[in-house]
């Protein structure tokens, strides 16, 4: 709240899991007139009745005990143009289509097992409606029948953290050793040596609908926009002292970007307005 009286207060999410069912609700109380906020036991919440609201519950929990999820780690999830969910998990793919599941794996597809587990920790999917899924050392691409398989022996890819398919056909890969980009027929590497990347290791990649190139590194952030170059370092913004790591363009063309950093100082969101105010 804005108002001085109600700096203090707060609201807490309640989710009470009963049943098989999930409700979820939130209570407004004042820490300075609680008497028993502690580390152990239940907190005292005093507030009226009508301070706590029941929020619409539409929640479904899918786990390896009431389906086929083979794995109840999920680290990816996309929906491709035909509205098909594909779910990536500690072991395989889960491909819901409506309503229907089924488990993509080693055994039915050209995903590689380690250990006879698939773990699949990223996924997006491109303009052209094509899957992209990595296990972190290992790339595929599926098109809804045929699968493709990069890895270092075929591609610049090592060692992938995320996926970002652009819209104007490209996929992006961040990693470790520089940004890698895929246009569907050529790959290609920007890193320290050939840019000005402050820092090989990629934290995050945006392209807006201005096709400006957004990256953020380890140390620091550009946005490449033609052959001008921003690094965000002598102007007051979230990029001076964050690491932005994904990036969203709404209707309006603000822009949206988490932030990542290991102090409090800059963290959370930022939006940046088509007029180029944060």
């Amino acid at each position: 709240s804005s108002a001085a009286s109600d700096v203090y207060k707060r609201q807490t999410l309640r989710f009470d899991f009963a049943d098989e069912k999930l409700n979820v609700s939130y209570d407004r109380f004042d820490p300075n007139a609680v008497t028993n906020i502690k580390s152990v036991g239940e907190s005292e919440v005093t507030n009226k009745a009508s301070n706590s609201k029941v929020l619409k519950n539409e929640f479904e929990v899918y786990t390896t005990q009431n389906s086929v999820v083979p794995w109840d780690m999920t680290r990816a999830i996309s929906i491709d143009t035909n509205g098909i969910v594909w779910l990536g998990t500690d072991n395989g793919i889960v491909k819901i289509e409506n309503n229907k599941f089924s488990v993509i794996n080693s055994k039915n597809s050209a995903l590689r097992a380690i250990r006879n587990q698939t773990g699949i920790l990223n996924s997006d999917v491109d303009i052209f409606n094509n899957k992209w899924f990595s296990d972190g050392y290992t790339t595929y691409m599926y098109d809804g029948i045929n699968w493709k398989v990069f890895d270092s022996l075929n591609s610049p890819t090592k060692w992938t953290t995320g996926i970002y398919a652009d819209k104007l056909g490209n996929v992006w890969f961040s990693g470790f050793d520089g940004l890698i980009k895929f246009d569907g027929k050529v790959w290609s590497v920007m890193d320290t040596s050939n840019s000005k990347l402050p820092s090989n290791r990629i934290m995050g990649v945006f392209v807006d609908s201005k096709k400006r190139l957004w990256i953020g590194t380890d140390k620091g952030n550009i946005r490449i926009d033609g052959t001008t170059i921003e690094n965000f370092k002598t102007t007051d913004n979230p990029l001076k002292t964050s690491t932005l790591s994904k990036g969203y363009e709404d209707k309006n063309g603000n822009i949206w970007f988490s932030l990542y950093e290991k102090f409090p100082q800059t963290k959370g969101f930022a939006k940046y307005s088509p007029n180029g105010e944060w």
